[in-house]
Order: C-alpha cells, then sequence, then structure tokens
C-alpha cells in the first residue's frame, strides 16, 4: 500500500511540472486517489491555519507593541505637560507682581510727598510766624495768623525742589521776590500789614536785662477785639479765595476768563 502511494505521489509531482495549474492532476487524483487528495487538502488548511496562527499572534504582537508604544508616548506628553513651565501663566503673575510693587511704590512715594510737603509748610508757617514775632507782634496773635491759618496754606505752594511760592491774597499771582529774599518775606509783610492796633509787644530795660509785655491798647475789649478782627480779616480772605478758585475752574473749563458770581 505504500509502495503504491509514493508511487502515485510521484505521479503526482510529475504530472505538476507538466500541468502549472494542476487542474488535471487535482480532478486524476480526486477521481483514483481519494483519500490522498484529501489529506493533501487537509494539509494545506493545516498549513493556511498555522499560517494564520502565526499571522495572528504576530498581529497581536505588533498591537501590544503599539499600545505599549503609545502608552510611552502618553506619559512622555503628560510628564512634559506637567514639567513645562506655564509661560503665560508665569508671565501674567509676573505682571501682577510688577503692577503690585508699583503701588506699593506709590503709596510709599504718596507718603514721602506728604511728610514733605508737611515738613515745607511747617517750616514756611514758622518762619512767617517768626517774622511778625521779631517785629513784636504778640505771639499768639502770630500763631493765630500763621499757624491758625488754614486758608494761609492753601496759599503756599511747592515745586518738586522744595522751592515756595507765595500767592497774594484772593489771586492766582505770585509774590515777586527780590533776589536774597526769603520768598515768605512778602507774606511777613502783608501779615504785618493786619495786626490789629495793641496786638504789639513793647521792650522795656529793666536797667538789669530787656523783657517784654504785652500792650492791652487799642480800643475797647482789649485782646478779644483784636481776635476778632483778625477773624473778620480771615473770613474776608477765604472768601475772596473761594470766589477765586471758583473763576479759575470756571476759566479752565471754558477756556475763558469768568468771574465768579
Amino acid at each position: 500500500m505504500e509502495t503504491k502511494t509514493l508511487e502515485a505521489l510521484k505521479a503526482f509531482l510529475a504530472e505538476t511540472k507538466a500541468d502549472p495549474d494542476q487542474k488535471g492532476i487535482l480532478e486524476a487524483v480526486q477521481k483514483e486517489a481519494q483519500p490522498i487528495a484529501q489529506h493533501l487538502i487537509n494539509m494545506g488548511h493545516g498549513i493556511e491555519r498555522e499560517n494564520s496562527k502565526t499571522a495572528i499572534t504576530n498581529a497581536e504582537a505588533a498591537k501590544a507593541e503599539a499600545e505599549r508604544l503609545l502608552n510611552e508616548a502618553s506619559q512622555t506628553i503628560e510628564n512634559l505637560q506637567r514639567d513645562k513651565p506655564d509661560i503665560a501663566g508665569m508671565q501674567e503673575q509676573h505682571n501682577k507682581a510688577i503692577e503690585a510693587l508699583k503701588n506699593e511704590n506709590r503709596k510709599t512715594l504718596q507718603k514721602e510727598q506728604e511728610k514733605t510737603r508737611k515738613f515745607l509748610m511747617d517750616r514756611d508757617l514758622q518762619k512767617a510766624f517768626s517774622f511778625l514775632k521779631d517785629r513784636k507782634v504778640d505771639p499768639e496773635i502770630a500763631k493765630n495768623l500763621t499757624f491758625e491759618n488754614a486758608s494761609l496754606a492753601e496759599r503756599i505752594k511747592h515745586d518738586e525742589t522744595g522751592f515756595t511760592t507765595v500767592f497774594q491774597a484772593g489771586t492766582q499771582t505770585p509774590y515777586s521776590v527780590a533776589p536774597g529774599q526769603d520768598p515768605i518775606d512778602p507774606l511777613g509783610e502783608e501779615l504785618l500789614k493786619r495786626v490789629p492796633k495793641g496786638a504789639f509787644t513793647e521792650e522795656v530795660d529793666t536797667g538789669t536785662e530787656i523783657s517784654g509785655h504785652r500792650t492791652e491798647a487799642g480800643g475797647q475789649g482789649g485782646k478779644s477785639n483784636i481776635y476778632d478782627n483778625i477773624r473778620t480779616e480771615k473770613q474776608k480772605e477765604e472768601s475772596a479765595n473761594s470766589e477765586t478758585d471758583i473763576a479759575s475752574r470756571r476759566a479752565q473749563k471754558f477756556g475763558r476768563n469768568v468771574k465768579a458770581l
């Protein structure tokens, strides 16, 4: 049996060379040797199945590798996103920090400017006070005319260098200062003219030292009457300054000089 089978296979192989399409030989084998034909077909299918299994295995392996690479890439991207600086966020934080620093600097500068303005104002008011005292004005009256005169402070301005400009009462016109003259001197002269009669001290030589005493001359009522006169003058000045401010604001608004009503 085995010899016949081998001879049949040899005949099959010989015919295969003569019939490349193998149609004739396959028909002859199916007709004369069906078991062999079936075996060959089964072998072919078995080979295909094995090949398919191999292909599936390879495909699954390739898929697994692709998934692994994808996971690695995803992890890499995640790490980069986590570790990469947020440039836009950092820039926004930087801008906020800079703005906060600017605001703090502005506040600090404003405080320092206020301190400087107060120092300069106190200095100039002290000069005006000393000016009046040096001319024998009663210290209480001199203090009332200078430190306690709110409208006076509105007329004294300082530039960035600390230079003083004093505006004439009820106007926006500054006093003209002569070379070498203190800017407060014209103001002192103005205030001196406002000192009522009887508001001056008088020097008396006692023989051992020079001392001073206040004279109460100047009309009935004494010093209380003097303060009344000063208050009246201050009210007039404040009213004049108010009218000047209104006129100035109207001029700025309408572009021409408009007198206060």
